[in-house]
């Protein structure tokens, strides 16, 4: 029942049906046993995962810029791997 950036943005990108299909599976949690895969197809049409992985790294770039008026140390150098390990995580 989470509704998770990708979600949105397939729902957003979608037509009037696929729409459906998301308030359906999301909105009223009425759920298929092939409702996943269907998801994972209007992801990938709508390419979701890519407009939100952009989306992600913007954010991050946003979050190191903001470091720069600090001066170089382990706490700095940490924030900007933390950034980096948001994006690039697997999971």
């Amino acid at each position: 029942g989470k509704i998770t950036l990708p979600a949105i943005v397939a729902y957003a990108r979608g037509a009037a049906d696929e729409r459906l299909f998301w308030k359906r599976t999301l909105g009223e949690r009425r759920q298929q046993d092939t409702d996943l895969a269907e998801a994972v197809r209007l992801m990938e049409k709508h390419r979701a995962l890519e407009e939100t992985l952009t989306r992600a790294q913007a954010a991050a770039g946003v979050a190191k810029a903001a470091l720069a008026v600090f001066p170089d140390g382990i706490y700095k150098r940490s924030l900007i791997e933390l950034a980096d390990f948001c994006v690039d995580r697997a999971y």
